[in-house]
């Protein structure tokens, strides 16, 4: 019997913190309309679907899904008619975030290491909820010239990158042209290097970095106000960043805490 089916698609991004290259689709097969994402990036990735369904089911009980790295036609629901002698409609609406939307177990102890190289020290001009851009947001701005290697807190994978921008002032309108580095820890946390140099990434997606490894140079880009490194640590959830306190190896004595703003750290190990 020949379907009468309806549908219109509807996308929904937050760009702040969606997945934006992922992709949501839809396929009509003999029994019904699979829905598919594809992931191109090298971690896991949380789509919510919301679906708006007229004669139709899912075979789905959640609108929550966790879809693997590089993942190809990733099939997360499938719709089907109740009766097949009406018409069906279907509507979905997606948001997408980096990693899993869901993470409550990481490793809360961990003891990051500083993200510069030995025998250097550099002043923290804002630390957690800082005095100027950073209220409610635990990120760190150590200060530092144009072009110091900037090194892995922690291993992990690189994520995304971009190093293709020269503008940086001290207007919004900058925001958007900092380079950075995203890196996914394997406790599920992601640490994201910002304001770097043009062509200041030495790393590619998909590399493994280990922790203390030269990833990039620091830079003036984007909405900076003087040359730093913006650092923040962070669980990804799909409409917000939930930023996270961390504790730094401070000497190689193994001595460690939060670091505070105001104060200048010097590396020793």
């Amino acid at each position: 019997m020949k379907r009468n089916l309806l549908f219109a698609v509807l996308l929904l991004y937050n760009l702040a913190f969606s997945a934006s290259k992922i992709s949501v689709y839809h396929e009509e097969v003999f029994d019904g309309t699979n829905i598919y994402v594809d992931n191109p990036f090298f971690c896991e990735v949380s789509v919510q679907l919301n679906l708006d369904l007229q004669n139709m089911k899912s075979r789905s009980t959640s609108n929550l899904y966790l879809v693997p790295s590089k993942a190809n036609r990733y099939l997360i629901t499938k719709l089907t008619p109740i009766n097949r002698g009406q018409p069906s409609q279907f509507n979905y609406v997606y948001k997408s975030s980096l990693g899993n939307h869901a993470l409550k177990d990481y490793d809360v102890h961990y003891v990051y290491h500083l993200p510069f190289e030995n025998n250097n020290k550099f002043y923290l001009s804002q630390g957690y909820n800082g005095r100027y851009s950073h209220q409610k947001e635990n990120s760190l701005d150590f200060v530092m010239p144009i072009g110091t290697p900037i090194l892995a807190v922690k291993k992990g994978i690189v994520i995304d990158i971009m190093d293709l921008y020269k503008k940086g002032c001290l207007e919004k309108m900058c925001e958007d042209f900092a380079n950075f580095i995203l890196i996914r820890h394997d406790d599920g946390t992601f640490a994201q290097y910002v304001h770097l140099k043009y062509k200041g990434v030495v790393v590619k997606e998909g590399a493994k970095v280990n922790e203390g490894q030269k990833i990039g140079y620091s830079g003036n880009t984007g909405w900076s106000s003087e040359p730093h490194l913006h650092l923040t640590i962070f669980l990804q959830r799909l409409n917000k960043r939930e930023t996270l306190k961390t504790r730094f190896l401070l000497n190689k004595s193994g001595a460690n805490g939060f670091l505070k703003e105001g104060n200048y750290y010097n590396k020793n190990y």
